[in-house]
């Protein structure tokens, strides 16, 4: 009996997924992620880095086939995607799969953005690129994690089949083609956890959505791929993992759909501080206490997550966001870790520098036990000769739709007027009321 075919499974089940297939919270589900992706898009605007980024792609030129997010211009549709997915992860607001240890949406939205903008699809060939390209970055993620993280940053490497699938979701590929552009993306794909805390970050999640988008530029001219990118005893998943578990691709493919089960973000670091951030909010709200009660506070969780995040560390935005002290220091004095926390004036901050000392981070087994399916911190905070304690297994990450409109507009109203801020957010609400991506793009190309 023929040993199976992951990749072409899985893109079997890419091509027969139907917009008819989606029900109504789907769809629901799929706007606020794009109007998540865009608030963290357009209030990156301001950002040095991204400022250097569009204009290296308006000065590239070329053909004017998709927008650049906060360049009022259209460029090459595999430079867009390049640009949109490296500055929709610039401000590490996006939302996140937890199994998979990645960052979906920075993939899915701006692949799927640029190829339906190329051709002019249909806003519901849009919606499901979205949906394909949320489907195979979690998957795959899934299956390949948590080894895989150990070197390779999931939302470059997994990602670059994830812009693939949605690349091709929206050009209406058949499972041949849909497998082939999987096989060119698989070898196309890269992105080093050595990087984190520096804008080459940023470059792992653009240069995935470029592989998505360039391989299907070749399998449109008729190059090929492997047959089995994925599954091959010298492909994707035995190159990218120790210990892959490929049953997390078939299992419940084509039943169950997996882009409800990214997290949105509510606090503006690294995902791995999530659970703690949470824990010291839940306490200090709870039993109102103010930081000067405070004396100390120890923090337990995942290997990971320590050796990741657990140093102090204050030297620029991007490292401050990937240190856990410094994020329980901003929760503790704060009451919050949003952008603003991360700015000049509060990174230098004396009482910042005086309080991160009382912060204690260590592993804990039980946490790291638990990883990737939990992301467990144990919080304890001793105050007033009293301890509290906290376990928060995973982040909160589904808030209400409101809160969802509030974070867009406040991250859009960083770089743009109000009044173009909620135009947009009824656009995206209302997406389904269009019929082609050229209604959508005539509002994206006012930002």
């Amino acid at each position: 009996m023929d040993e199976l075919n992951i990749t072409y499974e899985l893109s079997k089940a890419l091509a027969g997924l139907k917009y008819s297939d989606l029900d109504n919270e789907t769809i629901t589900d799929v706007k606020y992620k794009i109007l998540d992706w865009l608030g963290c898009t357009i209030g990156a605007g301001q950002n040095k880095t991204v400022v250097n980024i569009i204009e290296i792609y308006k000065e590239m030129g070329g053909r004017e086939q998709s927008t650049v997010i906060g360049g009022k211009k259209r460029v090459q549709m595999v430079n867009a995607a390049f640009a949109n997915g490296m500055i929709g992860h610039a401000l590490e607001y996006d939302d996140v799969n937890k199994p998979a240890i990645t960052h979906p949406g920075a993939i899915a939205v701006p692949s799927a953005l640029a190829a339906a903008e190329c051709i002019n699809a249909s806003i519901e060939d849009f919606i499901l690129g979205i949906v394909a390209g949320y489907e195979v970055m979690i998957r795959v993620g899934t299956a390949l994690n948590p080894s895989h993280y150990k070197y390779w940053h999931t939302t470059g490497a997994c990602g670059s089949l994830s812009a693939a699938a949605a690349v091709g979701k929206v050009k209406g590929y058949s499972i041949n083609k849909m497998e082939k552009i999987l096989g060119i993306a698989g070898t196309m794909a890269s992105g080093l956890v050595a990087v984190f805390g520096t804008d080459a970050k940023l470059v792992n999640a653009g240069h995935a959505c470029y592989a998505g988008a360039m391989a299907s530029e070749f399998i449109d001219r008729g190059l090929t791929g492997a047959r089995d990118i994925i599954g091959s005893k010298n492909g994707f998943a035995k190159a990218f993992s120790q210990e892959e578990d490929l049953s997390s691709i078939t299992d419940e493919l084509g039943e169950k759909l997996m882009i409800g089960t990214a997290f949105y973000k509510i606090h503006a670091s690294c995902g791995h501080t999530h659970s703690a951030i949470d824990g010291i909010l839940s306490i200090i709200n709870e039993e109102k206490l103010n930081a000067k009660d405070v004396q100390s506070i120890k923090i337990g969780t995942y290997k990971t997550a320590v050796e990741l995040t657990g140093e102090f560390n204050n030297s620029s935005e991007q490292t401050a966001k990937f240190s856990l002290p410094y994020c329980a220091t901003c929760a503790l004095l704060y009451g919050q870790v949003t952008l603003a926390e991360f700015s000049g004036n509060i990174l230098n901050n004396m009482e910042i520098l005086e309080t991160q000392k009382q912060i204690e981070v260590y592993e804990d087994d039980e946490c790291s036990k638990l990883y990737p399916t939990k992301r467990m911190a144990k919080v304890k905070i001793t105050a007033n000769k009293m301890d509290y304690v906290r376990t928060i297994p995973l982040p909160f990450g589904k808030p209400p739709h409101s809160f969802l409109e509030k974070k867009f507009m406040s991250l859009a109203a960083m770089t743009i007027p109000v009044k173009l801020a909620e135009e947009i957010k009824d656009a995206v609400l209302n997406l389904e009321k269009m019929k082609k991506m050229d209604e959508l793009s005539i509002i994206l190309k006012k930002i």
